[in-house]
């Protein structure tokens, strides 16, 4: 059963258990004909190729000018080689590992020096409020 949540639907999906997530990638499935899932930390990494947007949401504070309060609009900034947003920053995400579950890219409380691709952390899915996660469909 999915949690009922009451969000601003600009915003990336966050506080949700990995459960939750499973079982809305069964649904979408199940609804779609096609397979969706958790993406792998191989299969992330190779998305979030390119140049990191400069003014990615993340920590920072120079000059009086601050971000990183709280998250952002999913469609904020500019896409990356891809054209996927957010990739770095706004909110970390989850992937799958072949020891489990980890959380990769850095969030919006992290300084700019840590949303990076290289950025990674043991999740155990509980959900949080900076992460969330991004389906991939498989291609048959």
């Amino acid at each position: 059963e999915l949690e009922m949540l009451v969000a601003d639907d600009r915003l990336p999906v966050t506080g949700i258990s990995l459960d939750t997530v499973q079982a809305f990638a069964r649904w979408l499935s199940d609804h779609s004909g096609f397979t969706y899932r958790l993406p792998t930390r191989e299969e992330w990494v190779w998305a979030a190729q390119g140049e990191p947007d400069p003014n990615r949401n993340c920590r920072v504070d120079i000059d009086g000018i601050e971000r990183g309060l709280s998250p952002v609009a999913a469609e904020t900034g500019p896409g990356n080689d891809y054209g996927l947003k957010n990739m770095l920053g706004n909110v970390q995400e989850w992937v799958l590992e072949d020891d489990g579950l980890v959380a990769i890219g850095g969030s919006f409380s992290d300084p700019i020096g840590l949303c990076l691709a290289t950025t990674v952390r043991g999740d155990a899915g509980r959900g949080a409020a900076d992460t969330g996660f991004r389906l991939v469909r498989e291609l048959t």
